[in-house]
């Protein structure tokens, strides 16, 4: 977060890289939420930018506000847009709105944009986005965990040391979603160690550890944790909320049961003698 702050003073645009589950979008999070009261931050999933023009991803956002309008609201604030998996963007042909944002901050020194993207598709990004822009940008790497932190969190939750003792694992680990993911289980000692990152992310049911109402994994608290910043407005688009709902780290203790319903039969099969017989006639061939 300290290093976002450092990049965000002395350029237009934040570029946030990482793994997948690398931790980039809760640092990006966190950065927009400690600015300052009196700076104006709006967050988008890079889907919404999928139009031609900025002025439909408000409308489709339900902002209410058009361009121009919006930055006459805001002359001389400081205004943050938070673009979140820019490399969704790649996959469609219609970039215009986006060219818009990127052509508003090299205009407006007052716009600062922070962007997540994976790392594997960074440089792509780059050639084919930013960089025609003209905007000044400066990537941040987002690291795996260090020996030091997998120990902090082995103390803090003992059940992953079995886990963590095992070499491919802890470079598993090393993610922090999959940590996540190890954190919600209870492995028992009789149990197999998952050998791969599948197993490791649904282990079987007799691992599931049970959380109270009250635990900080459930939706309601994720989301209101989430949602939830005293002193700061943030417009958090549709699709954002969204993302934010999908991803909360709930998970079931078992499958819902399927509702008990008795199966309609039609009068033509609950009475034959009456409506006759519901075989179908063999159909012959016309000469």
């Amino acid at each position: 977060r300290d290093q976002i702050s450092a990049v965000a003073a002395a350029n237009q645009l934040v570029f946030v890289v990482g793994a997948a589950g690398g931790g980039k979008s809760v640092l990006a999070k966190k950065f927009v939420m400690g600015l300052s009261p009196s700076e104006a931050v709006f967050a988008f999933a890079a889907e919404e930018f999928k139009v031609s023009h900025i002025d439909q991803v408000l409308a489709n956002a339900q902002i209410g506000l058009t361009w121009i309008s919006l930055k006459s609201l805001f002359p001389i604030h400081q205004k943050t847009f938070l673009i979140e998996g820019l490399e969704r963007l790649l996959e469609g042909d219609d970039r215009g709105a986006m060219g818009d944002l990127l052509k508003a901050a090299v205009d407006d020194p007052s716009i600062k944009l922070v962007i997540t993207c994976r790392d594997y598709h960074a440089e792509t990004v780059e050639r084919s986005l930013l960089r025609p822009s003209g905007v000044i940008f400066e990537r941040v790497p987002v690291p795996e965990l260090t020996d030091a932190e997998l120990d902090e969190a082995q103390a803090a939750i003992p059940a992953l040391s079995r886990l963590l003792k095992s070499p491919p694992l802890r470079a598993l680990l090393r993610n922090p979603f999959m940590l996540s993911r190890a954190a919600d289980f209870a492995w028992q000692t009789a149990s197999p160690l998952p050998e791969t990152d599948t197993t490791l992310r649904t282990p079987p049911l007799t691992e599931v550890r049970t959380t109270s109402a009250n635990a900080p994994h459930s939706n309601e608290n994720c989301n209101a944790n989430a949602m939830a910043m005293p002193g700061k407005t943030v417009c958090w688009s549709a699709s954002v909320r969204k993302v934010m709902r999908r991803n909360s780290a709930w998970i079931p203790t078992a499958a819902p049961s399927a509702p008990n319903r008795t199966p309609s039969i039609s009068p033509r099969a609950s009475n034959p003698e009456r409506y006759g017989s519901t075989t179908k006639r063999p159909i012959r061939a016309r000469r």
